[in-house]
């Protein structure tokens, strides 16, 4: 668990503890995440899944500055009641930038394109509808 929160913490997340019963139950957010990241692949692969319940805040800067609004909406991701669910220990596609030469054209990489991690979906724990991801490496 303290890994997940420093990694989570890295992308400005901050959670809380949360009481009472959500309306989505953890069976449906684990069922609904395997869809959102792709259906089996993921899921099959995974070592594990597990899901939190918990209160989320997301801040793209710190957390003294405003949080996170969902692209497209006026949902202000402050103190939201979610399930995290995690796929644990899955290969996922490399992301980030790849190599250009100094004309500008892409250079084909050497490197594994797949790197090992968690693979993490985040759930309104209301209405089931995921709200973001997010993936780190961990160590294999």
């Amino acid at each position: 668990m303290e890994y997940f929160r420093s990694k989570i913490s890295d992308f400005g997340i901050e959670l809380k503890p949360l009481d009472g019963v959500p309306s989505v139950t953890k069976d449906a957010a684990i069922a609904i995440a395997k869809r959102e990241v792709g259906g089996d692949t993921i899921a099959r692969d995974a070592e594990h899944i597990t899901a939190m319940y918990t209160s989320l805040s997301d801040y793209p800067a710190s957390p003294e500055k405003s949080p996170l609004t969902l692209p497209g909406t006026t949902r202000v991701m402050k103190d939201v009641p979610v399930w995290i669910v995690t796929f644990h220990g899955v290969y996922m596609p490399h992301s980030g930038p790849c190599m250009i030469d100094a004309s500008g054209k892409q250079i084909p990489s050497t490197r594994d394109p797949y790197v090992f991690g968690d693979a993490n979906v985040v759930l309104d724990a209301e209405t089931g509808k995921a709200l973001e991801d997010f993936n780190y490496n961990t160590p294999s």
